[in-house]
């Protein structure tokens, strides 16, 4: 698709570069025209780089015999459909050193819309070149390959080859910006050049390119949609792809135009900064970049006081001494300012210096200046304090550590290296068997943070601690499904811990709400009055958080009553007390809270009165699945109808929000027992040791025992852990 081209008289004499008419020179215009090929040229040679202004092209123009020198664009070039015919660019100047850029624009950077190239010869140059390199004397640093100790090259010497690419483009031979609604019909294409060295050297450096050639552009960074050529769009080796161009996409002018509105022309093509404000330590860096449409360019700055702070060859904002200053960053015509502040470096401090925690437990570590808060980095050591991997986040079989979270994974001792800036503080790490410390179904121990529960008994000492204030902070698990069947549990009447169900099965738990839950006796002979009664299944007043809990076979009711005296005489009525009752499967009443919990079994409601024959006018019984204030929880499946688990994207939502690692001894009744007969010894470790060499007809009945560095997966570390939790029970 192109438009119709205007054919112009071929000029008698190439037409150079002229004394620009200054038009295009003023800074303080906001768009531009070209109607003539002068205006073309005075416009390429231009000392702007339009970044927030609009050049148009109000002719089409003939280019026979014109010397065109491609530039750098950042603003908007609005080729209004018109079309340039006969570009010519013929480079055969080798550009040993410096890459080759050309096209009707070397690099854009900018926005380039409804232009239509015809008849377009267009070609830039690689240059390959091998330098020698002496022993004692260092390479050059972009060497594509190098060759020594072959024939021809003296000991100790190093051949290094080195390229200067080439990029031929149609509209631009770079593009970082937008090129939309053009046209390109032509050539383009790349010359190659050897010095020294032959393609076969080169075929040595693995995927290397040197030419790129493409009719719109040759090599794309930016956004390329609605444009049509007669060959090859951009280079395939490009960073990004075309969108909604030809042949696979008809495009219209109406396309273009629509997208074009959207545009927002004044920030296409400006230089941005990825901090305009700096705050840095004295010794201290931070680094800095520099951008153009999100795609990083190589800025140079220059500092007001280089005693105080400047840019090194890195881009790092390098603190020199405590004071302010402003740092300049120039790219190509754009200036823009960094204010930098600089203090002085106080006291760097860790907390805590050392960490003992259970395996799958996790403890933050503080990084301080003078008491604030810093930004550190973190690493596992060697004992000697030696760094494994610098700034580096590692993990060991005993311990990882991510932006200063340390997460104990098995049994022994690490150490921690904090870093800031050159600043180092070491914190040691003793991880111990979470089997050691947290026993099952026994809440005796005051002191522990956690408890397990297996069986029944355990369940019923929980309801006893928790009415004993025991469980107030500490953190409860259910490692198996329990049945409570016939077993009398009584709900507590407070919770202000964690209890984490880890999706388990209490399966039998019976209540009912009624007045027996409060004394009548603070009601009698004061008159006609009301209450509320609160209760639940398995807790009555949930302060705490509950979560992945499931009830099943739930026996819950509810039942209203009113209490009525008449005085001695048997003239007025003393008391006339009108008691509603709320039951809930989970708890009566929760100021904590309740996420990806089930509930399932039957519900009834009831009243009851006294003396028999009293009409009541207040008669109220609820229940509910989850709490009795009517509280449905997060992520929770409160349908007494309903077994239906709880789906398993529901589930990782609320592992994502509550964590879905546990201490290693919770992740089953015994840790290691990867044949589930109860009890972890040598054969556990056997069994083990064959599943994992794929001995035929050998299977784990739990493999979640043998992930002892909960990782979820099985491999020789888990087999080595287990090998020493064994010896430990030896």
């Amino acid at each position: 698709m192109f438009s119709a081209v205007t054919v112009l008289p071929f000029p008698a004499e190439p037409v150079c570069a002229a004394q620009s008419s200054g038009a295009f020179d003023d800074a303080s215009l906001h768009e531009y025209h070209i109607t003539s090929v002068q205006d073309l040229l005075d416009f390429g040679h231009s000392n702007l780089d339009f970044q927030g202004k609009t050049v148009y092209l109000d002719a089409d123009l003939d280019m026979t015999g014109v010397e065109w020198d491609p530039r750098d664009f950042y603003g908007c070039f609005d080729g209004q459909y018109h079309t340039l015919e006969n570009l010519n660019i013929s480079d055969d100047y080798n550009y040993k050193y410096n890459a080759s850029f050309n096209g009707l624009f070397r690099r854009n950077y900018g926005v380039i819309c409804r232009l239509n190239l015809a008849n377009f010869d267009v070609f830039a140059f690689s240059a390959y070149w091998a330098e020698l390199y002496e022993a004692g004397r260092t390479p050059e640093p972009g060497a594509i390959c190098t060759e020594s100790g072959s024939l021809g090259v003296p000991e100790g010497a190093v051949i290094c080859v080195y390229n200067a690419p080439g990029y031929a483009g149609g509209i631009c031979a770079y593009n970082n910006g937008m090129i939309c609604g053009c046209t390109a019909d032509g050539k383009a294409a790349v010359s190659v050049s050897y010095e020294q060295c032959s393609s076969e050297s080169i075929k040595k450096a693995t995927n290397y390119k040197g030419e790129y050639s493409g009719n719109i552009c040759a090599n794309n960074k930016g956004t390329i949609r609605y444009c049509t050529a007669n060959d090859k769009i951009c280079d395939s080796n490009s960073a990004y792809s075309c969108k909604d161009c030809e042949p696979d996409y008809q495009w219209t002018h109406a396309d273009v135009d629509a997208i074009m509105q959207e545009q927002d022309l004044s920030e296409i093509g400006r230089l941005t900064l990825s901090d305009d404000a700096v705050t840095v330590y004295e010794g201290m860096s931070k680094r800095m970049e520099a951008k153009i449409n999100d795609c990083s360019v190589q800025a140079a700055f220059e500092s007001e006081d280089p005693e105080i702070a400047y840019v090194d060859a890195y881009n790092f904002v390098q603190g020199v001494s405590p004071g302010d200053t402003r740092i300049k960053a120039i790219f190509e015509n754009q200036i823009r300012y960094i204010d930098v502040h600089v203090s002085e470096l106080g006291t760097f401090t860790v907390s805590p210096a050392s960490i003992t925690l259970a395996e799958g437990r996790l403890q933050t570590i503080r990084a301080e200046i003078d008491g604030v808060p810093v930004d550190a980095s973190y690493s596992i050591t060697e004992m000697n304090g030696k760094p494994l991997s610098g700034y580096q986040l590692t993990a060991t079989t005993v311990a990882s550590v991510e932006n200063g979270v340390v997460e104990g994974r098995a049994s022994g001792d690490v150490v921690v290296a904090v870093w800031f800036g050159n600043l180092v503080e070491y914190v040691d790490v003793h991880v111990f068997s979470a089997i050691q410390k947290i026993p099952a179904n026994d809440f005796s121990d005051r002191d522990a943070a956690e408890y397990r529960i297996t069986t029944a008994d355990g369940l019923l000492a929980f309801a006893e601690a928790c009415d004993r204030n025991a469980l107030a902070g500490k953190t409860v698990y259910l490692d198996a499904d329990i049945d409570m069947t016939g077993q009398g549990y009584v709900p507590p009447e407070s919770f202000s811990g964690t209890f984490d169900g880890r999706y388990h099965t209490i399966t039998g738990l019976r209540r009912m709400v009624s007045y027996e839950e409060i004394s009548l006796s603070q009601y009698r002979g004061h008159g006609e009055q009301s209450a509320d009664v609160y209760g639940g299944a398995f807790v009555n007043h949930n302060y705490g958080t509950i979560i992945r809990l499931n009830l099943a076979g739930l026996g819950i009711s509810a039942k209203s009553w009113l209490f009525a005296e008449l005085s001695s005489d048997g003239s007025s009525l003393a008391t006339a007390c009108y008691i509603s009752a709320y039951a809930g499967g989970i708890c009566g009443r929760n100021t904590g809270s309740i996420c990806g919990c089930t509930v399932q079994g039957t519900a009834s409601v009831g009243s009851d009165f006294s003396p028999a024959n009293w009409m009541p006018r207040y008669d109220t019984a609820e229940v509910y699945g989850i709490s009795g204030d009517g509280y449905k929880g997060v992520y929770c499946n409160a349908d007494l109808e309903s077994d239906a688990p709880l789906p398993e994207e529901i589930k990782e939502l609320v592992n994502k929000e509550y964590g879905s690692k546990y201490p290693i001894s919770m992740t089953n009744t015994v840790s290691g027992d990867v044949n589930s007969d109860g009890i972890f010894n040598l054969s556990d470790v056997v069994l083990l040791q064959k599943w994992l060499l794929a001995v035929p007809e050998t299977d784990l009945a739990n493999r979640n025992a043998a992930d002892l560095c909960c990782d979820n997966r099985l491999d020789v570390v888990d087999l080595c852990l287990m090998k020493r939790l064994l010896m430990e029970h030896a």
